[in-house]
Protein backbone atom coordinates (compact mmCIF):
# COMPACT_ATOMS: atom_id res chain seq x y z
CA UNK A 1 0.00 0.00 0.00
CA UNK A 2 2.69 2.06 0.93
CA UNK A 3 4.37 1.76 -2.35
CA UNK A 4 1.39 2.51 -4.23
CA UNK A 5 0.79 5.78 -2.40
CA UNK A 6 4.03 6.85 -3.22
CA UNK A 7 3.81 5.83 -6.92
CA UNK A 8 0.43 7.54 -7.14
CA UNK A 9 2.09 10.78 -4.96
CA UNK A 10 4.86 11.12 -7.65
CA UNK A 11 2.35 11.03 -10.90
CA UNK A 12 0.26 13.20 -9.56
CA UNK A 13 3.13 15.82 -8.40
CA UNK A 14 4.47 15.35 -12.05
CA UNK A 15 1.62 15.65 -14.10
CA UNK A 16 0.82 19.03 -11.83
CA UNK A 17 4.37 20.30 -12.65
CA UNK A 18 3.82 19.27 -16.23
CA UNK A 19 0.60 21.41 -15.97
CA UNK A 20 1.85 24.17 -14.15
CA UNK A 21 4.96 24.39 -17.13
CA UNK A 22 2.46 24.27 -19.67
CA UNK A 23 0.49 27.56 -18.89
CA UNK A 24 3.14 29.53 -17.41
CA UNK A 25 4.93 29.17 -20.86
CA UNK A 26 1.73 29.94 -22.90
CA UNK A 27 3.01 27.87 -25.87
CA UNK A 28 6.46 29.92 -25.26
CA UNK A 29 9.54 28.02 -23.62
CA UNK A 30 12.34 29.35 -22.31
CA UNK A 31 14.97 30.83 -24.91
CA UNK A 32 18.49 30.48 -25.39
CA UNK A 33 20.36 33.74 -25.13
CA UNK A 34 24.08 34.69 -25.96
CA UNK A 35 26.57 37.02 -26.08
CA UNK A 36 29.07 38.28 -28.84
CA UNK A 37 33.22 37.30 -28.21
CA UNK A 38 34.87 40.05 -26.42
CA UNK A 39 35.82 42.93 -28.35
CA UNK A 40 33.08 42.55 -31.10
CA UNK A 41 31.18 45.45 -32.34
CA UNK A 42 27.50 45.48 -32.23
CA UNK A 43 26.37 45.86 -35.89
CA UNK A 44 23.67 47.47 -36.73
CA UNK A 45 20.12 46.89 -37.48
CA UNK A 46 20.03 43.63 -40.66
CA UNK A 47 23.68 43.04 -40.78
CA UNK A 48 24.52 39.59 -41.56
CA UNK A 49 26.42 37.63 -38.42
CA UNK A 50 28.70 34.81 -38.43
CA UNK A 51 27.00 33.05 -36.14
CA UNK A 52 30.30 30.61 -35.34
CA UNK A 53 32.96 33.85 -34.91
CA UNK A 54 30.64 36.26 -33.11
CA UNK A 55 28.34 34.54 -30.75
CA UNK A 56 28.93 32.41 -27.29
CA UNK A 57 26.09 30.56 -26.41
CA UNK A 58 25.39 30.95 -22.91
CA UNK A 59 23.90 28.02 -20.74
CA UNK A 60 20.34 29.70 -19.59
CA UNK A 61 17.21 29.47 -20.40
CA UNK A 62 15.13 32.68 -19.90
CA UNK A 63 11.69 33.06 -20.41
CA UNK A 64 11.02 35.38 -23.67
CA UNK A 65 9.45 38.65 -21.59
CA UNK A 66 12.35 39.17 -19.86
CA UNK A 67 14.87 38.56 -22.60
CA UNK A 68 13.18 41.40 -24.53
CA UNK A 69 12.82 43.56 -21.52
CA UNK A 70 16.48 43.22 -21.33
CA UNK A 71 17.69 43.48 -24.70
CA UNK A 72 19.27 40.35 -24.51
CA UNK A 73 20.40 38.48 -27.80
CA UNK A 74 18.17 35.54 -29.22
CA UNK A 75 17.78 33.68 -32.94
CA UNK A 76 14.40 32.93 -34.17
CA UNK A 77 13.17 32.38 -38.14
CA UNK A 78 11.24 35.12 -40.21
CA UNK A 79 9.34 33.10 -43.24
CA UNK A 80 8.07 34.22 -46.55
CA UNK A 81 5.25 31.27 -47.36
CA UNK A 82 4.67 31.69 -50.97
CA UNK A 83 1.58 29.74 -52.68
CA UNK A 84 1.76 28.00 -56.49
CA UNK A 85 0.12 31.21 -57.59
CA UNK A 86 2.80 32.96 -56.61
CA UNK A 87 0.79 34.68 -53.56
CA UNK A 88 2.22 35.63 -49.87
CA UNK A 89 1.08 34.78 -46.48
CA UNK A 90 0.53 37.27 -44.47
CA UNK A 91 -0.32 37.02 -40.52
CA UNK A 92 -2.28 39.81 -38.63
CA UNK A 93 -1.39 39.48 -35.02
CA UNK A 94 -3.89 39.09 -32.34
CA UNK A 95 -5.15 42.06 -30.54
CA UNK A 96 -3.92 40.94 -26.70
CA UNK A 97 -0.44 40.07 -27.80
CA UNK A 98 2.40 42.35 -26.00
CA UNK A 99 4.14 43.18 -29.19
CA UNK A 100 2.85 44.65 -32.09
CA UNK A 101 -0.85 43.72 -31.65
CA UNK A 102 -3.41 44.27 -34.59
CA UNK A 103 -0.47 44.54 -36.99
CA UNK A 104 1.03 42.78 -40.25
CA UNK A 105 3.80 40.35 -40.71
CA UNK A 106 5.25 37.06 -41.78
CA UNK A 107 4.91 34.01 -40.04
CA UNK A 108 7.98 33.63 -37.63
CA UNK A 109 9.13 31.74 -34.48
CA UNK A 110 11.90 31.65 -32.07
CA UNK A 111 14.16 28.92 -31.22
CA UNK A 112 13.72 26.70 -28.70
CA UNK A 113 17.04 24.98 -27.43
CA UNK A 114 19.28 23.85 -29.76
CA UNK A 115 17.09 23.44 -32.64
CA UNK A 116 18.07 24.33 -36.33
CA UNK A 117 16.96 27.24 -38.01
CA UNK A 118 14.87 24.70 -40.52
CA UNK A 119 13.50 23.16 -37.86
CA UNK A 120 12.40 26.13 -36.69
CA UNK A 121 10.90 27.03 -39.52
CA UNK A 122 8.86 23.56 -40.29
CA UNK A 123 7.86 23.99 -36.77
CA UNK A 124 6.69 27.45 -37.12
CA UNK A 125 4.14 26.36 -40.39
CA UNK A 126 3.04 23.43 -38.03
CA UNK A 127 2.14 25.45 -34.70
CA UNK A 128 0.89 28.75 -35.90
CA UNK A 129 -0.97 27.29 -39.50
CA UNK A 130 -1.90 23.81 -38.60
CA UNK A 131 -0.36 20.55 -38.66
CA UNK A 132 -2.12 19.32 -42.29
CA UNK A 133 -0.01 22.01 -43.75
CA UNK A 134 3.26 20.54 -43.42
CA UNK A 135 2.64 17.97 -45.92
CA UNK A 136 1.96 20.39 -48.81
CA UNK A 137 5.79 22.37 -48.50
CA UNK A 138 7.05 21.61 -51.44
CA UNK A 139 10.52 23.15 -51.21
CA UNK A 140 12.48 25.05 -48.05
CA UNK A 141 15.02 27.70 -48.91
CA UNK A 142 17.26 29.91 -46.80
CA UNK A 143 17.55 32.99 -48.08
CA UNK A 144 20.75 34.69 -46.41
CA UNK A 145 24.06 32.99 -46.36
CA UNK A 146 24.08 34.56 -42.77
CA UNK A 147 21.37 35.69 -39.90
CA UNK A 148 20.50 38.98 -40.25
CA UNK A 149 21.12 41.06 -37.21
CA UNK A 150 17.33 42.35 -35.84
CA UNK A 151 17.67 45.37 -33.70
CA UNK A 152 14.34 47.41 -32.47
CA UNK A 153 14.02 49.52 -29.82
CA UNK A 154 10.27 49.93 -28.86
CA UNK A 155 7.46 50.17 -26.23
CA UNK A 156 10.11 49.64 -23.75
CA UNK A 157 11.43 46.71 -25.07
CA UNK A 158 14.63 45.97 -27.27
CA UNK A 159 14.66 42.91 -29.38
CA UNK A 160 18.31 42.06 -30.24
CA UNK A 161 17.87 38.67 -32.54
CA UNK A 162 19.78 36.54 -34.78
CA UNK A 163 17.30 36.33 -37.19
CA UNK A 164 17.50 33.56 -40.35
CA UNK A 165 14.99 34.17 -43.56
CA UNK A 166 13.33 31.50 -45.02
CA UNK A 167 11.15 30.83 -48.31
CA UNK A 168 8.85 28.13 -47.91
CA UNK A 169 6.77 27.12 -51.12
CA UNK A 170 3.71 25.44 -50.87
CA UNK A 171 2.33 22.43 -53.33
CA UNK A 172 -1.00 24.47 -53.96
CA UNK A 173 -3.38 27.65 -54.03
CA UNK A 174 -3.41 29.42 -50.71
CA UNK A 175 -7.07 28.87 -50.52
CA UNK A 176 -7.23 25.44 -51.47
CA UNK A 177 -4.57 24.60 -48.50
CA UNK A 178 -5.70 23.51 -45.28
CA UNK A 179 -4.34 26.43 -42.90
CA UNK A 180 -5.76 26.68 -39.62
CA UNK A 181 -4.07 29.76 -37.50
CA UNK A 182 -3.27 29.24 -34.43
CA UNK A 183 -5.33 31.97 -31.41
CA UNK A 184 -2.36 34.41 -31.73
CA UNK A 185 -3.59 34.94 -35.24
CA UNK A 186 -6.40 37.55 -35.86
CA UNK A 187 -7.03 37.50 -39.69
CA UNK A 188 -4.66 36.00 -42.47
CA UNK A 189 -4.28 36.68 -46.36
CA UNK A 190 -2.69 35.31 -49.09
CA UNK A 191 -1.75 39.14 -51.36
CA UNK A 192 -0.19 39.18 -54.76
CA UNK A 193 4.10 40.93 -55.01
CA UNK A 194 1.99 44.00 -55.96
CA UNK A 195 -0.05 44.06 -53.04
CA UNK A 196 3.00 43.60 -50.80
CA UNK A 197 4.78 46.80 -52.76
CA UNK A 198 1.94 48.69 -52.17
CA UNK A 199 1.97 48.81 -48.83
CA UNK A 200 5.55 48.95 -48.24
CA UNK A 201 5.65 51.81 -50.24
CA UNK A 202 2.32 53.62 -48.20
CA UNK A 203 4.49 52.71 -45.30
CA UNK A 204 7.55 54.34 -46.06
CA UNK A 205 5.58 57.14 -46.73
CA UNK A 206 3.75 57.57 -43.61
CA UNK A 207 6.77 56.79 -42.07
CA UNK A 208 8.80 59.85 -44.16
CA UNK A 209 5.91 62.11 -43.13
CA UNK A 210 5.29 61.25 -39.25
CA UNK A 211 8.20 59.04 -38.04
CA UNK A 212 5.26 55.96 -38.31
CA UNK A 213 4.48 53.13 -40.39
CA UNK A 214 0.89 53.08 -40.36
CA UNK A 215 -1.36 51.01 -39.29
CA UNK A 216 -0.38 47.85 -41.23
CA UNK A 217 3.12 47.67 -40.05
CA UNK A 218 4.35 47.58 -36.27
CA UNK A 219 7.09 50.11 -36.91
CA UNK A 220 10.25 50.54 -39.35
CA UNK A 221 12.62 47.89 -37.80
CA UNK A 222 9.95 45.03 -38.94
CA UNK A 223 8.98 47.22 -42.20
CA UNK A 224 12.78 46.84 -43.19
CA UNK A 225 12.94 42.90 -42.66
CA UNK A 226 9.82 42.64 -43.90
CA UNK A 227 11.20 44.26 -47.13
CA UNK A 228 14.46 42.66 -46.88
CA UNK A 229 13.25 38.98 -46.77
CA UNK A 230 10.85 39.70 -49.81
CA UNK A 231 13.34 41.52 -51.68
CA UNK A 232 15.44 38.59 -51.61
CA UNK A 233 12.75 35.81 -52.41
CA UNK A 234 11.68 38.22 -55.26
CA UNK A 235 15.54 37.51 -56.56
CA UNK A 236 15.24 33.73 -56.24
CA UNK A 237 11.65 34.03 -58.32
CA UNK A 238 13.73 36.25 -60.98
CA UNK A 239 16.37 33.75 -61.14
CA UNK A 240 14.33 30.41 -61.56
CA UNK A 241 12.20 31.88 -64.19
CA UNK A 242 15.15 33.06 -66.32
CA UNK A 243 16.38 29.86 -65.96
CA UNK A 244 13.23 28.03 -66.93
CA UNK A 245 12.46 30.40 -69.79
CA UNK A 246 16.13 29.98 -71.20
CA UNK A 247 15.68 25.88 -70.77
CA UNK A 248 12.22 26.42 -72.66
CA UNK A 249 13.62 28.02 -75.54
CA UNK A 250 16.68 25.42 -76.31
Amino acid sequence: VLFLTIILFVILSTGLRLSTWADSTDKHPPLRVYDFVPGYQEQPHLTPIDVTATLIPQQQFLPIDQVHQNGLIHSGTWINVRDSEGKYLVLKRGPKLVTCPNSFSLLGEHAQGAEKPTEIARRAVMEELGYPMLKHIESIRELSTNPLFFHADYFNRLDRQITYIYLIEMDNRGVALPLSADNEVAEYRWVSDTTLQEWFKLANDEFRSTGAVGERMCHKAILTLWEKVHNETQKIIIQRTAYNDGHQKR
